[in-house]
């Protein structure tokens, strides 16, 4: 048995793409170590993510994630007990940056096929729903 917590929250403003690489590596080592599976997606200076693994881990990293100067506002969305993991296979963090510069073709279509995938990978829990409702909420809003 496995526990799923989905949360959302802001990055800070001055948060760049060295920020990102570094929470990247990081975690995904960290999170390697610990069993912790996910995915977390930064659009606009928003954050939603989604943890697996075993429950007293994963409320340790999302305890840190909420005291980590990066984040602001962090809340959770959703959470529970689930048979299997989802996301044992994700990269931990995709950032869609199309803040202040022209968007790039790459990027739009990341951003669309990251959408799409929203629509058509399967949600088995209340909490993968949720997570994957909130990234197309937060990709389609501009």
């Amino acid at each position: 048995m496995f526990f799923e917590l989905t949360y959302t929250s802001k990055a800070i403003p001055n948060l760049d793409a060295n920020d990102v690489f570094l929470l990247q590596s990081k975690y995904r080592e960290l999170n390697d170590r610990k069993g912790i599976s996910g995915c977390q997606v930064l659009h606009n200076n928003r954050f939603v993510g989604i943890l697996e693994g075993k429950e007293i881990k994963v409320r340790k990293l999302f305890s840190w994630i909420e005291e980590d100067d990066r984040h602001i506002d962090v809340t959770i969305l959703a959470n529970g007990l689930i048979d299997q993991r989802q996301f044992e296979q994700w990269n931990m963090i995709f950032q869609i940056d199309m803040g202040d510069s022209k968007v790039g073709m790459n990027e739009q279509l990341f951003k669309d096929n990251l959408i799409s995938l929203t629509h058509l990978v399967e949600k088995r829990t209340y909490t993968s729903r949720i997570f994957w409702n909130s990234v197309r909420e937060l990709l389609e809003k501009e």
